[in-house]
């Protein structure tokens, strides 16, 4: 929609501008928000806990010094990342109280080197022993330029594995319905979507960068600007605002 003043003055853009001003973040539902930009750590600095902007699911360091990740700044459009460095780099809370009946995750990533089923985010049921119940993983030839992503029910993925050139920072969304109970896959113009597993109404155990599972298990290379963990499935709708956030925040095309 494009609006022209016609009283001498230069035309004005009303539709969505990716250069304008952030959306503000609809907050329905949202389980955990994890920003970079809210954090005040030095470039380079080690992150020992990055602050839940929501519910107080405070993400703290998983194996003491040096496993921390690296704060990182102006690293996109401006703002700063936590660069995850592949090897023992994992933050985690191990009390999420989720009690919706599914799971959505939004996070703006740059996975840094295509690695067998290197892990960005999980959550894994407190209890004797832990139930895996979501886990969105990213995989790839060593040293190749592709990134896939796969998302996995036990040891299995539940739904084909996305392919997609790691050219960058990307929106990644991931997304279950335990409702239905079903998996799908599918692709939005700005962001690639899988779907997982996921439980309801427990506790768990949340871990970012890879596995807290005694020691660090299949971490990522990765940096990371942003998350949102959502307690339900984002419909299409509901989707829209979330997506429009992020990609205009960030500029990703």
């Amino acid at each position: 929609l494009l609006a022209v003043i016609v009283c001498g003055q230069s035309p004005v853009v009303t539709f969505f501008n990716r250069t304008g001003p952030a959306f503000a973040l609809n907050t329905n539902g949202l389980l955990a928000w994890y920003k970079a930009d809210a954090e005040a750590y030095a470039h380079n600095a080690e992150v020992t806990t990055w602050t839940d902007q929501q519910n107080a699911f405070d993400l703290i360091d998983y194996a003491g010094s040096g496993t921390h990740p690296t704060f990182k700044t102006n690293q996109l459009n401006g703002y700063p990342a936590l660069l995850f460095d592949g090897s023992d780099d994992i933050l985690f809370a191990n009390a999420v109280n989720h009690t919706g009946t599914g799971v959505t995750v939004l996070a703006v990533v740059s996975v840094e080197t295509a690695k067998n089923f290197g892990i960005l985010m999980t959550f894994d049921e407190l209890g004797s022993p832990p139930v895996k119940i979501f886990e969105q993983r990213m995989a790839g030839p060593v040293g190749g330029t592709n990134m896939t992503l796969a998302a996995y029910q036990g040891v299995s993925p539940a739904v084909s594995p996305l392919n997609l050139t790691n050219v960058g920072y990307r929106l990644i969304i991931a997304r279950r319905d335990d409702t239905a109970g079903v998996n799908g896959i599918t692709v939005h113009p700005n962001a690639e979507i899988t779907s997982s597993e996921a439980g309801t109404s427990s506790w768990y155990l949340m871990s970012v960068g890879g596995r807290a599972d005694g020691t660090a298990v299949l971490p990522l290379h990765c940096h990371v600007a942003e998350m949102a963990v959502f307690g339900f499935s984002l419909g299409s709708l509901d989707m829209s605002n979330r997506v429009h956030y992020f990609t205009n925040k960030y500029n990703l095309q």
